[in-house]
């Protein structure tokens, strides 16, 4: 059998030449199937597709999920598969403290599937995600629970701390806790992420209130 021709053809305006090539440079990077032609001229980027009809399907739909975030650079709804290429993070990041942390900082943020809906600009989120990456693998060798890192990473990032200052002061604060297990000793916490997390925003609220 045949199959049948999946010839594409698209063009894309991006904000300026830069954002253009980077856009081809993820591309590039993701697509790995069939023929793909591209051209650039300043800001315009196009896009000839050729193969099988499933391959030019998944090659095109992959286009424009890129394209989708470059178009929400200043905020909107953003794959997040799309957002780890881009941000090529140190270590995997939980999608729930990124967003906990861009709410904190006062940009409206949701996951929603494999999608990251916020109002913030695509910097802040792609800034964000290296931060949260960093700061996980600061505590990939330690002894701690995937709740308490959460907490520290949100609170680490929100206050402008690093990781041994941010656990001290989750100690203090009771938050944090050592939990032994023979004869190693675990870091856990107190209180759930979620519980965390509106604790830090009814005290931001009250602070606002004043």
């Amino acid at each position: 059998m045949v199959p049948m021709s999946g010839n594409r053809r698209v063009v894309l305006k991006f904000r300026n030449a830069r954002e253009a090539v980077d856009f081809v440079d993820l591309l590039t990077r993701r697509v790995k199937m069939g023929e793909l032609i591209i051209s650039v001229r300043s800001n315009t980027v196009e896009l000839r597709i050729r193969g099988d009809k499933e391959s030019s399907d998944i090659m095109l739909a992959e286009a424009l999920k890129i394209y989708g975030v470059f178009k929400a650079r200043n905020g909107g709804s953003m794959d997040l598969s799309v957002l780890i290429s881009m941000a090529q993070p140190t270590h995997s990041v939980p999608f729930d403290v990124v967003t906990a942390i861009l709410n904190e900082e006062g940009y409206y943020s949701e996951l929603s599937g494999i999608k990251l809906r916020t109002q913030a600009p695509l910097d802040e989120v792609i800034n964000v995600i290296r931060s949260v990456a960093f700061m996980y693998a600061s505590m990939a060798n330690l002894s701690i629970t995937q709740n308490a890192k959460k907490i520290i990473a949100t609170h680490s990032h929100i206050n402008g701390l690093d990781i041994a200052k941010t656990m001290q002061v989750l100690s203090s604060m009771g938050i944090l806790r050592e939990y032994r297990n023979g004869e190693s000793t675990v870091i856990t916490a107190s209180t759930s992420f979620e519980e965390y997390i509106n604790s830090i925003t009814r005290l931001n609220q009250r602070t606002k209130l004043g």
